[in-house]
């Protein structure tokens, strides 16, 4: 009986033209979020494809020119075999965080975080904290993406679903005459949800895997299958959830009307007001330094650091007038970059500060993400497109490791008065981020599978005390 339920609520959705039309309205917000995603994506990577292979022309450009100068001998000795002016004026390496295959499906923090840093020999501070100008209000309205159609617009759908699973057919008399033929009420209600949920995410599976194609995505890429099957599984988890809820609601013998008013606001409360309560919680216990006074400490600290090279640059050529002009740069890279170095150690621990706000606010966060199906999703989403928080800050830190090995490379030449030559273009060091850790979001999947499994065990028990005749 259950089987012919199941069928019988299958044959109906087909002959409801609004249940089809609901579905389409899905298909193409979700069709039009992978493509909106998809075009980010792409500018996006053309823009850090171009910078890299400006990077490369401009090494292939100074080792011909050094290769030249080494042959003759005869020209003046060009600025790039200078260490110091080499690292710190003439070379700009491009290091980026490569985008992961479903990145256009979920960006994420992708379009608040910076995803490419022009390294230098200059100290970090001077790249790592120049914020990129992008539009505020593109900032402040968010991503359109399939990932938020996942989590704002699916559950709408689901509860136009299931707000009158049971209610409507209760208020028609219909109920008693259908249980008339030797179903259990749980099992008739339950092949009647499962009917709808069969169809609604078999759909948004079959329209997020098309859009993995369609974007573009690299399927022998590594990790590319086991990041579309947790994609998969987390959809399939958050869409039974909200089905749970609609059962659970159901099961209270409610009208049809109190049930759409009373879902329409649990997806008011669970999708939109705590996540920005938990927003306002996490900045109120761990509030960010002010930028201002993170701009004003850079600037005091560079304008004294510098005032203090200046003076010693003076001392130190009045010391030794016998410096010639090809020898005085030298010497000038050196006391830049002693000067930075100065100026690091007095700024490191107010940038240190912020970062560590930071974390702490990602970590309230990540603890109170649970009380949201909405953020647990959201973050296990962005987890395995690779555009979360975390996965950017293990950027930064890879970021920070090799510029101290790329400034070491010119430093070392600069403490040397060693010439750059046309083999140590090829030695540059370049950057390459490591991927550290598995974007199997398994704490996401356990909380939506156990809260799904518990609504349903719940529903299914009410069920068994469902008064079946409407009341007069």
């Amino acid at each position: 009986m259950f089987r012919h339920v199941f069928f019988h609520e299958l044959r109906l959705f087909r002959q409801n033209p609004s249940w089809w039309g609901s579905l389409l309205v899905l298909v193409l917000l979700t069709v039009a979020a992978a493509w909106n995603g998809q075009l980010r994506v792409a500018a996006r990577s053309a823009e850090l494809a171009d910078a890299a292979a400006a990077a490369e022309q401009m090494k292939t450009t100074l080792a011909v020119q050094l290769r030249k100068y080494e042959a003759t001998q005869d020209a003046d000795r060009p600025p790039a075999a200078n260490a110091g002016a080499m690292g710190f004026s003439i070379l700009q390496t491009p290091a980026s965080i490569p985008a992961r295959p479903l990145q256009p499906l979920a960006l994420g923090q992708s379009d608040t975080l910076q995803d490419t840093y022009p390294v230098t020999a200059h100290a970090a501070y001077s790249f790592m904290n120049a914020a990129e100008i992008r539009n505020p209000n593109n900032l402040l309205a968010g991503s359109f993406d399939v990932a938020f159609v996942i989590v704002f617009v699916l559950p709408v759908f689901i509860i136009a679903l299931t707000f009158d699973l049971l209610s409507r057919e209760k208020e028609r008399g219909l109920l008693a005459l259908a249980l008339a033929h030797g179903v259990a009420l749980p099992a008739y209600t339950l092949a009647k949800c499962m009917a709808r949920a069969a169809i609604v995410i078999g759909v948004t599976l079959a329209v997020s895997v098309a859009s993995f194609l369609v974007v573009g995505a690299d399927i022998a890429a590594p990790g590319a299958l086991q990041d579309l099957l947790g994609w998969c599984i987390v959809v399939v988890l958050y869409a039974s959830l909200w089905f749970a809820i609609g059962l659970y609601v159901n099961a209270f013998s409610l009208k049809s009307e109190t049930n759409g008013v009373l879902l329409a606001n649990i997806w008011l409360t669970a999708v939109v007001v705590l996540p920005a309560l938990v927003n306002v919680l996490a900045t109120s216990a761990y509030p960010a330094p002010s930028r201002v006074t993170l701009t004003t400490e850079l600037r005091e600290a560079a304008t004294e650091a510098e005032q203090q090279a200046a003076e010693a640059r003076e001392a130190y050529f009045f010391d030794h007038p016998e410096l010639s002009d090809e020898q005085a740069p030298g010497a000038f890279f050196r006391e830049v970059l002693a000067s930075e170095m100065a100026i690091e150690m007095r700024i490191d621990p107010l940038l240190e500060d912020f970062e560590r706000q930071s974390r702490e606010r990602a970590g309230v966060v990540n603890t109170l993400q649970f009380l949201s199906p909405a953020i647990v999703t959201q973050q296990a989403l962005t987890t395995i497109a690779g555009t979360d928080e975390a996965r950017y800050e293990r950027f930064r830190q890879q970021l920070r490791e090799f510029h101290d090995v790329y400034r070491g490379f010119f430093a070392d030449r600069m403490l040397a008065d060693q010439l750059i030559s046309s083999a140590d273009i090829a030695q540059i060091p370049v950057f390459s981020f490591v991927e550290t850790r598995s974007r199997w979001p398994a704490s996401a999947i356990t909380a939506l599978l156990l809260i799904t499994v518990l609504l349903g065990a719940l529903s299914l028990r009410r069920y068994r005390s469902y008064p079946i005749l409407q009341a007069t």
